[in-house]
């Protein structure tokens, strides 16, 4: 029997996918130099919680697995890690292919970074695995205090990485500054504390700090914009103070009935939800396609465009490729 499914948190599923595109669509060239840059500059910052509610959501589903014997999570990690990383390797081959043969990493890098998921966008897939590692840790430990400990984890981690990576310029690759555990922890832990609490608190001081830190993180991306005169529009303190507060803003019971009242209209993006695995796997190279062969000018256009092809192609995929594929390529 097929799980059955809470459209709000597809809902919640759906709008964080359509801000990753709107994330990988967005010209990173851009600087403070004008009015029209400054405002997408400053949507962007508000597009830096499309991870953490990603992060927050598995973690919610995940909070009441039952891990308690050696039995029991040794069958929740063969069932739950395929699932995410047989796609992504299904999906880095093509990449894999072309670091062989037309890029200069040596056959054994690129051998590690498809095993690693280090292609793309894919880290997430070797964050999420770690997750799914320390789920049972994480089960036992998901009260107040522990995500507390959590959040001062993800602070020391933020701030190291924003010194090395943004402050300092050093280019890392997106899997070693990105993929460990510890850099998105307290959104995990923050997810599965949410899924075994009533969340009957009221989401209006988490939208007030949602507003405060959003001021606060295009502030901080205007700074470290200035040091290089490039980049800061991403992960960085600021954007993970936001982050949170959106998480529990949008995690909040007294949010989900009012999104109630308006979900008749926002069923495409539920439906989208259902499809997010399949769109984060494969638009990257819908961006690619559509720089080569259909440029567009305008922030809006290109998401735009990259969303319905993705759309489009994932939707004809699952129409004709057998069900018995789906899981395999991430199209469930």
């Amino acid at each position: 029997m097929a799980k059955q499914r809470i459209p709000y948190f597809d809902f919640l599923r759906g709008a964080a996918i359509l801000m990753v595109v709107a994330i990988h669509t967005f010209d990173g060239s851009l600087a403070f130099d004008s009015p029209a840059s400054c405002a997408a500059i400053a949507v962007r910052q508000l597009l830096n919680c499309a991870v953490p509610v990603f992060l927050a959501v598995s973690g919610f589903f995940l909070s009441r697995k039952l891990l308690v014997t050696r039995g029991g999570r040794i069958a929740f990690w063969r069932k739950q890690v395929p699932r995410v990383y047989v796609p992504c390797l299904l999906w880095s081959l093509p990449l894999y292919v072309l670091a062989l043969y037309g890029g200069s990493r040596s056959w054994l890098t690129s051998t590690a970074m498809l095993l690693l998921c280090g292609f793309s966008v894919y880290y997430f897939i070797a964050l999420i695995i770690q997750y799914y590692l320390l789920l049972p840790v994480i089960q036992r430990c998901c009260s107040r205090r522990w995500v507390a400990a959590a959040a001062a984890v993800s602070a020391v981690s933020i701030v190291a990485v924003t010194c090395v990576v943004t402050v300092r310029g050093h280019a890392l690759p997106l899997l070693v500054y990105a993929g460990p555990f510890p850099v998105w922890l307290v959104f995990f832990v923050l997810g599965v504390h949410l899924g075994r609490s009533r969340r009957d608190y009221s989401p209006w001081l988490p939208l007030l700090l949602a507003v405060v830190f959003a001021a606060a993180a295009y502030g901080e991306a205007w700074w470290l914009h200035s040091l290089h005169g490039a980049g800061g529009y991403g992960i960085k303190p600021t954007a993970f103070c936001y982050s949170a507060a959106v998480v529990l803003l949008l995690f909040s019971r007294r949010t989900e009935e009012a999104w109630g009242r308006v979900a008749g209209w926002l069923r495409p993006v539920c439906w989208l939800g259902g499809l997010s695995f399949g769109v984060y796997l494969c638009h990257c190279y819908v961006i690619q396609l559509a720089d080569r062969f259909c440029p567009v000018s305008g922030w809006f256009a290109k998401w735009l465009l990259v969303t319905a092809v993705t759309c489009l192609l994932l939707a004809a995929a699952r129409a004709v490729l057998p069900r018995r594929l789906h899981a395999w390529l991430g199209l469930r």
